[in-house]
């Protein structure tokens, strides 16, 4: 097996795959990684962070042939440090009616090719210098901020077996089982044959999931740098998917099987950062920790509450019974334990039953709403406390 990268290097990708032979590595590369690296927002992705193709080459897609208002063609070049210039393309010489005479015009940088045109041009006409007098005119213009107007392609369908092959090349390299599934053999067959028809029909890459953000974790995950790739394997509805996002240029949803994968703690995180020697990997437990600066709870307790009961709680005369975790039971009506606190929180974040927001210093706070027969108790004294929301307030630093 040979050392892959599974986003290509050409843009900076550094998480490594040693699931694909050598020989499929050069043919992937070939067939399918440059339907990606050549792409036009690929390029100007590269043009933006300086990214070096195996030429060693630095692209711009703003280069190539283009007109100016009058329609003169021109070619936009870039030099060494990749200042952009506009360079007159040589016009076709026109010849007079009386066919002794001819103009042309070429760019001030190719003045040394006048005498080659002109030589040519008067071999052409068989004209002899030795009976006809040679008058030569020169006029210099200069065009001052010039506006080019050029068109480009842009590929909408062929890149995406680029990003199907990224969310292949991870899925084997972090899910082991799925490297033997029939939905990898058949994914497999579609790269090593570089068959984009068969990717369209079985519509294994999309640009989301219908109503659903693809920005999953986005509480906890910078989308916004410009310099950063993520890829993240889930679960969602019974299937395993890969969100491929390549800096602020691609962003797809990858379709890898039509069942579910064993998945430690919901996601597999991986983010790809220009500027970081080495990829950062979590689970979504460890993404949490990490941008999590600090966290508190705070309870509303309901209506029903008693006075009496209100006024321990506020001076400090009764507290809330925890675990040995100090983690809080939440009881039911007969103060039996049903769950504790974290617990709860888990089980209403896996299900969506929360609201979230954030304040003005852009900490997040989450409300986890209870039923009107789920009480904590006060102790001492065997309290029965009636919770209307749990509101979680978290100073955050995403990732």
């Amino acid at each position: 097996m040979s050392d892959e990268h599974i986003i290509p290097e050409a843009l900076g990708g550094k998480i490594h795959s040693f699931c694909v032979c050598k020989e499929c590595n050069s043919k992937l590369g070939s067939n399918v990684d440059n339907h990606l690296i050549d792409h036009w927002f690929a390029q100007a992705f590269r043009h933006q962070f300086k990214l070096k193709g195996y030429s060693g080459k630095i692209p711009n897609p703003l280069l190539g042939d283009g007109t100016l208002a009058d329609g003169t063609r021109v070619k936009t070049i870039a030099d060494t440090s990749g200042v952009i210039a506009v360079k007159h393309i040589p016009t076709k010489p026109e010849i007079s009616d009386d066919g002794m005479s001819f103009s042309f015009s070429v760019d001030a940088a190719d003045a040394k090719e006048i005498d080659k045109i002109k030589a040519k041009m008067i071999k052409r006409l068989g004209i002899d210098l030795s009976k006809y007098q040679f008058k030569e005119e020169v006029k210099h213009m200069v065009i001052e901020k010039p506006e080019v107007k050029s068109s480009f392609k842009i590929d909408i369908l062929n890149y995406k077996i680029g990003l199907l092959k990224i969310a292949y090349e991870f899925s084997c390299e972090r899910i082991p089982e799925y490297f033997e599934s029939k939905d990898a053999e058949t994914i497999s067959t579609i790269l090593h044959d570089a068959d984009i028809a068969k990717m369209k029909g079985l519509c294994l890459v999309s640009d989301s999931f219908p109503g659903v953000d693809n920005h999953f974790f986005e509480d906890y995950i910078d989308y916004g740098k410009e310099n950063r790739h993520v890829l993240i394997l889930l679960n969602v509805d019974g299937k395993l998917y890969c969100l491929v996002k390549i800096g602020n240029y691609f962003e797809s949803v990858v379709l890898l099987a039509n069942s579910e994968f064993p998945i430690a703690e919901e996601a597999i995180i991986c983010i790809n950062d220009l500027d970081k020697s080495t990829p950062q990997s979590f689970t979504l437990t460890n993404l949490i920790n990490n941008a999590v600066r600090s966290s508190s709870l705070l309870f509303k307790f309901d209506d029903k509450i008693a006075p009496e009961v209100e006024s321990l709680l506020k001076c400090g005369r009764i507290g809330i019974s925890c675990n040995r975790y100090n983690d809080n039971i939440i009881y039911n009506a007969y103060g039996h334990p049903v769950i504790s606190t974290q617990d709860f929180l888990f089980q209403s974040s896996a299900i969506g039953a929360y609201q979230s927001s954030r304040d003005d210093k852009g900490n997040l706070i989450t409300t986890y709403p209870l039923s009107g027969s789920l009480f904590y108790k006060g102790m001492p004294g065997d309290y029965l406390i009636p919770i209307a929301e749990i509101i979680e307030l978290q100073e955050i630093e995403k990732i």
